[in-house]
């Protein structure tokens, strides 16, 4: 028989991971804007642009940021 010892358990700890603050609406929308983006007015129609949600509940367009 061969001398081998039992490999000894190691336990790991983890450290406690910090939640974000999420909005309550993370969802954006497509609402009108009078910004210009050709690729948008394909892509959703004429004036119409993505919006993404804002930290105060709103939506802020993402072309003019308005």
């Amino acid at each position: 028989m061969s001398d081998m010892k039992p490999k000894k358990s190691v336990k790991a700890t983890i450290a406690p991971v910090k939640e974000k603050a999420t909005p309550k609406n993370t969802k954006g929308t497509i609402a009108k804007c009078t910004c210009v983006s050709e690729y948008q007015d394909g892509v959703y129609g004429k004036g119409m642009r993505a919006k993404n949600p804002t930290s105060s509940g709103g939506f802020k367009c993402t072309v003019c940021g308005k």
